[in-house]
């Protein structure tokens, strides 16, 4: 009976090493989310699930930062929770100029990104193979 206690307290031991240092690995390089979102004026009547999209998206992602740019500029950079701040919806829609990789440097830094548009044609556009369309109503 003595060699199964050590046996199992020398596996509990490894495993609870092993979850601490994979938690910290974790923690120290969490996942990376952009939140691309379309703010043109096309998007207002939509405005409210844009909102809804980015808590659905980032409810229960641990180890997960995430950032917001719009056709307009950045919102903000990497950090544990999205918000689009005080970001209304106006001007026309230019998909062209949120996709544009060499504006923010968070386009080569996401590990996914997530488009969020009402565009009919976003369909069409060359994406990368990180990217998530969300067309919305």
């Amino acid at each position: 009976m003595g060699r199964f206690w050590v046996w199992a307290l020398v596996y509990l031991g490894a495993f609870a090493g092993l979850s601490m240092a994979y938690h910290l690995h974790l923690h120290e390089t969490p996942r990376r989310v952009l939140f691309a979102v379309d703010s043109s004026y096309p998007m207002h009547s939509v405005w409210s699930d844009v909102r809804t999209t980015l808590e659905q998206w980032q409810r229960n992602r641990h180890y997960t930062v995430f950032s917001v740019v719009t056709d307009k500029g950045r919102v903000h950079g990497w950090q544990p929770q999205a918000s689009l701040q005080q970001v209304q919806p106006y001007a026309p829609r230019n998909l062209a100029l949120l996709l544009d990789a060499q504006r923010h440097a968070e386009y080569q830094q996401a590990d996914s990104i997530v488009l969020i548009t009402n565009a009919a044609d976003a369909g069409e556009l060359e994406l990368p193979k990180r990217t998530v369309l969300v067309r919305l109503p």
